[in-house]
């Protein structure tokens, strides 16, 4: 079996941000959006683009370094990031203790996926 490395679990990590702010940015694209062809430039939503693909990177770097099981559920931190950061750029956006309750359940549970997993050796 392999095991996760620490840098599997910092790829990943850094792969949930960078797609988190993904999101982020699209959302920002998604006020000026029309649908013709002059969508392909707006700059929001080629930031955007970018971003989710140099998130699929790190995540590839990271599957090479361990269990996707334990991986993959990392991936749902890109939620926390959403959630706590959209507040400070989007006026409309708020963060509720529902909001803030839902994000600490998502974040134990990455946790306790995380905890039945193998790091370097540890079996």
């Amino acid at each position: 079996m392999k095991h996760t490395s620490i840098k599997a679990i910092f790829f990943i990590t850094i792969s949930s941000l960078i797609g988190g702010v993904g999101q982020l940015l699209w959302k920002k694209a998604s006020f000026s959006l029309v649908f013709n062809l002059s969508f392909l430039f707006n700059p929001y939503l080629i930031t955007g683009v970018l971003f989710y693909f140099i998130a699929i990177l790190f995540m590839i770097l990271s599957y090479r370094e361990g269990e996707l099981s334990i991986l993959y559920p990392i991936l749902a931190t890109s939620y926390l990031w959403v959630s706590f950061l959209s507040p400070f750029i989007f006026i409309t956006e708020t963060l509720s203790f529902n909001k803030i309750i839902g994000s600490l359940i998502i974040f134990f549970g990455v946790v306790f996926v995380g905890l039945g997993g193998n790091y370097n050796g540890r079996h």
